[in-house]
């Protein structure tokens, strides 16, 4: 009869309310209060992405076109619009990386600073590369 008494009172104890401790019910609040801040942060992601993506295949058909193109201003607003393009996906990255990991991936940090790095340098190239091609196309003006 004990065991039987002991089986009941465990099998009772698992299907009875649970009194909740103040730390879950704080990380409930607290989870229900963050809520509509992660919607937004995914949300806003997501359109950055769209955007980005937009903007890269647009930059880039704009500079492919670009050599056709007689006028050097037109030349160089495309330029532009690529190195703007690729700053775009910098800030796109550095967005999704501090919404998805919080800020507490320190290896996702070594990432962004390789692929920034990178992305600066592609940037000072295309901007030396215009400068000096301005000036060439200065001096032969003269």
């Amino acid at each position: 009869m004990n065991t039987d008494k002991a089986y009941a009172e465990k099998l009772a104890s698992e299907y009875a309310p649970k009194e909740t401790r103040k730390v879950v019910a704080l990380k409930k609040l607290d989870s229900r209060a963050k809520r509509p801040a992660n919607v937004f942060a995914y949300t806003f992601g997501v359109v950055m992405a769209a955007y980005t993506t937009y903007k890269i295949v647009m930059a880039s058909v704009n500079l492919k076109r670009r050599k056709r193109s007689s006028n050097e201003l037109i030349r160089l607003l495309r330029t532009i619009s690529f190195i703007d393009a690729l700053v775009s996906i910098l800030s796109l990255q550095n967005t999704l990386l501090m919404v998805s990991t919080k800020g507490e991936s320190v290896e996702m940090l070594h990432l962004s600073a390789i692929t920034s790095a990178a992305i600066m340098l592609a940037v000072l190239a295309i901007s030396i590369a215009a400068v000096r091609k301005g000036v060439v196309g200065l001096k032969r003006k003269e």
